[in-house]
Parts: C-alpha cells; sequence; structure tokens
C-alpha cells in the first residue's frame, strides 16, 4: 500500500494520484548522467523522486509540491536537512525542527535560498509538550493545514555519553552497552515520531482535499 511522507497509507492510491491532479500525466523519470548523482542539484532532485516515490519529472514535482506546507522535524543536520532542502527546491513551505536554534536557523535559510520558505521551530521532540506547541504554531501559521510531514528527528546514543559513544566506535554488541541506550533511541527516534504524527494529523486531514491526499 502507498504511503505519505508521515508513513501512515494513503487508501490505495497511487502514487501520482498523492500529488498531481488527475487530469494531469506524470511522465517517468529521465535517466540520470553516469556519476551525476553524486553532484549538486540534480543529486537532490533525484533523491526527492525517490522519496516521493513518484513517477514525474522534477518538473512535475514543483508543479504538484510549489506552495505546500510541509514539517521536517529533527531536520538541523544530515538526512532531515537535506529533504528539507530538497523540498525547498520544489518551492514548498518548509518547518524545520529541531533543538539547536542556531542550526534550524541554518538549515531554514538554507531552505528559503533553495527557492522554498523555511521556517524555523526550536523543540527537543523528547518532550511531549514541546512538539505540541510546534503543531500549533504550524496550524497558526497555516490556517490549520499541513500538507507533509517527514518524521526524522532521532537522538544518537553516543551523543549523550562518551562511554557509549567509544563502546560502539569499537563495533561493541547490544549487550555490552548501557540499557540507557535502547531508552535514548527509542524516545527520540519510534516514539517521538509517534506523538509527532499525533499532534499533525488533525492539519494534515484539514489539507486532504480531491487533489491532494496526505493521508
Amino acid at each position: 500500500m502507498p504511503r505519505a511522507l508521515s508513513g501512515l497509507p494513503c487508501q490505495q492510491l497511487r502514487p501520482q494520484q498523492l500529488l498531481l491532479p488527475q487530469h494531469q500525466q506524470a511522465a517517468p523519470p529521465q535517466p540520470l548522467p553516469p556519476n551525476s548523482a553524486r553532484h549538486g542539484r540534480g543529486s537532490r532532485r533525484r533523491s526527492l523522486q525517490l522519496l516521493l516515490g513518484l513517477c514525474c519529472t522534477p518538473a512535475a514535482a514543483r508543479a504538484a509540491l510549489k506552495g505546500r506546507t510541509a514539517c521536517v522535524t529533527g531536520a538541523s543536520r544530515g538526512i532531515g536537512k537535506g529533504i528539507a532542502i530538497a523540498l525547498g527546491e520544489v518551492g514548498a513551505k518548509v518547518f524545520v525542527t529541531g533543538r539547536r536554534k542556531e542550526a534550524v536557523k541554518s538549515t531554514a535559510d538554507l531552505v528559503t535560498e533553495a527557492g522554498g520558505q523555511g521556517v524555523p521551530l526550536v523543540c527537543d521532540h523528547a518532550v511531549d509538550e514541546q512538539v505540541k506547541g510546534v503543531f500549533e504554531e504550524i496550524g497558526a501559521q497555516t490556517g490549520g493545514q499541513l500538507d507533509i510531514l517527514v518524521n526524522n528527528a532521532f537522538q544518537d546514543p553516543a551523543q549523550k555519553d562518551a562511554k557509549s559513544d567509544e563502546l560502539l566506535s569499537k563495533g561493541a554488541k547490544f549487550y555490552e552497552l548501557p540499557l540507557q541506550i535502547w531508552d535514548d533511541v527509542h524516545r527520540v527516534g519510534l516514539r517521538s515520531h509517534y506523538v509527532s504524527s499525533y499532534y499533525a494529523a488533525p492539519l494534515l486531514l484539514s489539507a486532504a482535499s480531491s487533489e491532494w491526499r496526505p493521508l
């Protein structure tokens, strides 16, 4: 069954139907030249196509996503940062969340530079009340709607504990690591995704229409 970026089922809709009006037919993606996936914007555009599961060209993706609203959690660095910028490249308004104010603002600025609108929102996804506040703020800015949710927040257990960092770098087995690692990884990386989806679901459903159905 196809799934939205939120990870929830899309009611048996084909990928093209998730984003494109029914009267538009998406062309198949054009193959990239050899090694081009390693370089710049071509790579990011290709990544966006794979991320969305679309059989469409970058131009079609831009037409479908321009002006849409998205939230990418944990987007201050890494995969989340790349997804946020890619969504900016196709003209989306992207709410960027993360714990570090400077890093979140940096990603939001890059989203804007890429052609979208980046909005930084500081949030510790281990704290449910902060997550709730983020989606209340998104709702206030968008009239109670959100088109896309990308659950990406994750807590690296090595960041909290030097000993765990050392053990992980040496390839330690799970039973050689502190039990706290399980709690850290699943609190921010599994449970936090459920919490974000919980607060985002009413906004996603409000944004649904005959031509756009994120859930």
